[in-house]
């Protein structure tokens, strides 16, 4: 049984208590959305004439997975699911890994980016961007093990420069994955060791593999870490946590047939 079976069915309970146990804000409020008028999405700022086909990476729980019954489960499918009832259209889904969306977005294989993706300047001038929630950044190892990292949990430039010459694992892709990136560039222009990253296809694969012993770091979202823990419990201890609180959005082709779509998810999302 996968973690995702063992915690799919016990979603409900644990996904109302997410927002209390790490502290995630909601960006705005539902009095907009409230009094909203009907809006009627056709093409071309949608695909299909009332639909929405949203993008997402199911591997990436408690944000979106797949329960053992095949359902789609999660933050996101909890969200777009009343989006879409309010917009009186019917969601769908497209499976896709987080490296391949705004590809994806731009070549017009779905409408929409609905798997909490990271605001930052790049994805900004490639697209409109809805943030309706905000969250940090975690960096774990295994619990069996010493600490890779000597550096107290809320002092992150200490334990950021003790990441050179180490092995970490992330999703390929992900803001994390940037981060990790930046962070070993800057230390081979200081003469130090690279990071080592070894990226996966989606973070839920990079947490098992350092469960089963591949590595002694991983890094994730905030979210995700109250997810792994769950699903590997005792496994896991926290290095650093809170890092770079951001917001996490939906996001549309920046384009002006897409700015009806934008302005519904703004309204319905209530941000």
């Amino acid at each position: 049984m996968t973690g995702n079976e063992k915690c799919g069915g016990q979603w409900r309970s644990a996904g109302a208590l997410l927002a209390l146990l790490l502290g995630i804000s909601l960006v705005g409020g539902r009095s907009a959305a409230a009094q909203a008028p009907a809006l009627r999405l056709v093409p071309p700022a949608v695909l299909t004439a009332g639909e929405i086909n949203c993008a997402a990476d199911f591997g990436a729980p408690p944000n979106q997975f797949i329960d053992a019954a095949g359902k789609q489960q999660g933050v996101n499918p909890d969200i777009m699911a009343q989006v879409a009832k309010e917009l009186n259209v019917q969601l769908k889904w497209t499976n896709l890994p987080l490296g391949s969306q705004i590809a994806g977005l731009q070549g017009k294989r779905f409408d929409a980016m609905c798997g909490s993706t990271i605001v930052n300047p790049d994805r900004l001038r490639a697209m409109y961007m809805i943030p309706y929630i905000r969250w940090g950044r975690v960096m774990m190892s295994r619990a069996d093990e010493p600490s890779p990292l000597t550096c107290a949990p809320t002092d992150y430039d200490a334990c950021i420069q003790q990441l050179a010459g180490k092995t970490v694992l992330t999703g390929t892709g992900s803001i994390e994955h940037t981060d990790l990136k930046q962070w070993s560039d800057e230390f081979v222009k200081q003469g130090k060791p690279p990071i080592k990253i070894q990226g996966f296809e989606n973070q839920g694969q990079a947490a098992a593999a350092l469960a089963r012993g591949v590595g002694t770091i991983s890094y994730h979202e905030d979210p995700q870490v109250v997810f792994f823990m769950g699903q590997f419990p005792n496994r896991f201890k926290i290095l650093f946590q809170g890092y770079k609180l951001s917001p996490v959005s939906l996001a549309v082709r920046r384009e002006p047939d897409a700015i009806p779509l934008a302005d519904a998810l703004v309204l319905r999302s209530g941000t």
